[in-house]
């Protein structure tokens, strides 16, 4: 089976969903992985499961409204189901080349009263290599919970603790039968985890040597007596002494700091900056790293014409893409591990008067988008 072109995650709110919902909303996001630089569609269809009972979202498609980018339409095709025929201009014939994310809302959507696990499926059609139309098929599970599951603060007391610090992870959630949590040693080589019971509250991590991430599983009960989870990050990063990388924030978040050694058995993917790509008459001047969830980015020039330093990054300010949140520089074999919020973007460029820096960088997602979204800026 083709596989899809586009990577897609649904969001709801609220998150998590509980069912009975009168006013939901459901937000569809299609965006490009970064193996990939554009692809060309024809139509996307949207199916949510119709009825009452745990495998079905909504009780019925009559009052759900929607919303688009501009140039796009979303038609409701079916009036005794919710389908939802996505294309670009209403004939849509013709393909459409899709080169960054593209997001629709559904809203509001009376979610049915019985709790569980629903599948909404995806269809899209594409246009193959050689002209063809290409159907492929993509399968969202979306879960409702029974309303006295509840889901309010959680996080760590101190995001950013000493080497070899401790922190208090804290969270309140109410209606959850157990817990576990899972966490990452020695700059992400060992997994590790711990159940806890329904009535926990406070974690307290083990002794930290490198920037970490913490997953939170919490296990309820449906209607039916099935176990459901709900899933939350969240990252602790690590002071490591002389080897800091200085107080830089990322979107007023947690601090960038430098690890000794790139991450290991990560997939890892290569930029040239200064060359021409296949297909390409003009030289990559720059390259753009964008989350579609939280998660950490590990990043090393690896090539240079000249030595001192290599690569220059910095990440826009939100709403301020002008501005910078924070800038730094990149020697060479000098890694940094970042952390990134979901829809923040790390822009790399050659330092100074490089002609030519290739860099290797490392995505460890804590949500369910996977790949980084990758973008090129070209010479003029």
């Amino acid at each position: 089976m083709t596989p899809p072109r586009l990577r897609y995650t649904i969001d709801s709110n609220p998150d998590p969903l509980p069912a009975g919902e009168v006013a939901a909303t459901l937000t569809l996001t299609a965006g490009l992985p970064s193996r990939n630089q554009y692809a060309d569609l024809t139509r996307l269809t949207l199916t949510l499961p119709v009825g009452k009972e745990e495998k079905e979202l909504v009780i019925t498609p009559d009052r759900i409204a929607k919303t688009a980018p501009q140039g796009w339409t979303v038609t409701h095709s079916h009036p005794d189901s919710a389908t939802f025929m996505i294309t670009y201009e209403p004939e849509g014939d013709d393909p459409v080349t899709v080169d960054k994310d593209i997001t629709f809302t559904l809203y509001p959507l009376d979610i049915s009263p019985a709790s569980g696990t629903c599948t909404l499926h995806i269809t899209e059609t594409s246009i193959d290599s050689d002209g063809n139309p290409t159907d492929a098929t993509e399968n969202i599970k979306v879960t409702k919970f029974r309303k006295d599951f509840r889901v309010g603060q959680f996080g760590p007391t101190e995001q950013v603790v000493p080497y070899g610090g401790s922190t208090e992870l804290t969270w309140d959630i109410t209606g959850a039968t157990s817990f576990k949590i899972e966490w990452w040693e020695h700059v992400l080589q060992h997994k590790r985890e711990q159940d806890l019971a329904g009535g926990v509250r406070t974690w307290t991590t083990p002794p930290l040597t490198s920037t970490t991430p913490l997953t939170l599983t919490a296990y309820a009960k449906d209607d039916q007596g099935g176990t459901l989870t709900h899933r939350m990050a969240a990252i602790v990063a690590v002071r490591s002494g002389d080897l800091e990388a200085g107080d830089l924030t990322v979107n007023g978040t947690v601090e960038a700091i430098r690890e000794e050694t790139p991450w290991k058995d990560q997939p890892k993917h290569k930029v040239a900056l200064g060359d021409k790509p296949a297909g390409e008459t003009r030289k990559i001047t720059s390259c753009s790293l964008t989350a579609a969830t939280d998660g950490l980015l590990c990043i090393q020039p690896v090539a240079a014409t000249t030595s001192g330093n290599v690569l220059a990054l910095h990440i826009p300010r939100a709403g301020k893409p002008a501005q910078k949140e924070a800038q730094f520089v990149l020697p060479l074999m000098t890694p940094m591990t970042i952390p990134l919020r979901r829809g923040a973007s790390l822009v790399a460029e050659r330092a100074h008067a490089q002609k030519k820096a290739v860099f290797e960088y490392y995505w460890f997602p804590l949500g369910r988008a996977g790949e980084l979204t990758r973008t090129y800026t070209y010479e003029a």
